[in-house]
């Protein structure tokens, strides 16, 4: 029979000194040769905390793993007080995990008292070894945190160039057209206006084919880099193909989008460009969305009045009031 699974120390080992009773770092256990736990202290008490029995003490003969209860009952006693064993047993917990107890187990006529201590050289070497996870674990940790921190990086890399041009460093048309719909959302909701410039190089072929393609790649960079001279930081500057840039301008109206493209193509005819003799100048074509207008129809504007100031005999800004 289980016995009933006491309250209080003093109705868990009556019998014990006090001393004993309330150790926590000694457990101390009376139990009989069927293992039945009678009495135990605070020690054993921590140790047996997961006891699945409900309501009773535990059976010892249920948790030692090495040596069995079987092998120790088998062991005459010796000595005085008499001792039945004296070394190191394993306990198989009820918390799945397995304790090595230095411990002595003596006779007192039908029942058998355990003294048992930690294992003060296993829990030095599972220090240790937990010492060494900890280190092994915050190493691990510090490799992961980098090689996120690397993969993000070369993530941020790779949607940078992915939405930026690869000779001139400015965005790409893939950027153009999402920054476009978002600003549109945006202004839709704000109420705010929006303006874009469209700006294309004038005669660029004939630059291309009196002083070459790399002399026609360094005034495409020198073109990009002034337009984002003058534009804010919220601003962007787009390459839309061949020698055409796009500025999208936010909470912009026509006059201001005007005025800033007329400042653009006369410091651009101010600018020598490395590699030619000749001074480049750019048209521009500038408009202001409408209420409700789509994004390729403010593009088609847009273009259109890049289209007049070029048949306009180039090198000015042209404005879209339709």
């Amino acid at each position: 029979m289980s016995a009933p699974l006491p309250v209080t120390l003093t109705t868990v080992a009556p019998s014990l000194p006090v001393y004993l009773r309330h150790l926590a770092t000694l457990v101390v256990m009376r139990f009989g040769s069927d293992g039945q736990v009678q009495e135990m202290n605070r020690g054993a008490q921590r140790i047996f905390r997961g006891h699945s029995g409900a309501g009773t003490l535990p059976d010892l003969g249920e948790y030692l793993v090495n040596p069995p209860l079987a092998e120790i009952l088998a062991l005459p006693a010796q000595g005085d007080p008499p001792r039945v064993f004296a070394g190191l047993i394993t306990l198989g917990l009820p918390t799945g995990l397995g304790l090595s107890l230095r411990a002595e187990i003596f006779r007192e006529g039908s029942t058998l008292l355990l003294l048992g201590e930690h294992d003060l050289d296993e829990l030095e070497r599972l220090g240790r070894t937990l010492l060494e996870v900890n280190e092994e674990l915050a190493q691990t940790q510090r490799e992961l945190a980098r090689r996120n921190r690397d993969l993000q990086r070369a993530q941020a890399e790779l949607s940078a160039q992915a939405r930026s041009d690869a000779l001139t460093g400015v965005g790409n048309r893939r950027l153009l057209e999402e920054r476009i719909a978002g600003e549109i959302e945006r202004a839709e909701r704000l109420g705010e206006p929006l303006a874009i410039i469209m700006a294309d190089l004038d005669h660029f072929k004939q630059v291309n084919d009196r002083y070459g393609h790399p002399a026609g790649d360094g005034a495409l960079k020198a073109f990009a880099e002034l337009l984002r001279r003058d534009v804010r930081p919220y601003d962007l500057v787009a390459r839309y193909g061949g020698e055409e840039f796009v500025v999208v301008l936010p909470e912009s109206g026509l006059a201001a989008a005007t005025e800033i493209a007329e400042r653009m193509r006369l410091r651009l005819r101010g600018t020598a460009v490395p590699g030619l003799a000749q001074k480049i100048t750019a048209s521009f074509g500038v408009c202001e969305r409408h209420r409700g207008e789509s994004g390729d129809r403010l593009l088609e504007r847009v273009d259109a009045a890049l289209y007049l100031a070029k048949q306009s005999g180039r090198d000015r800004v042209t404005a879209a009031f339709d």
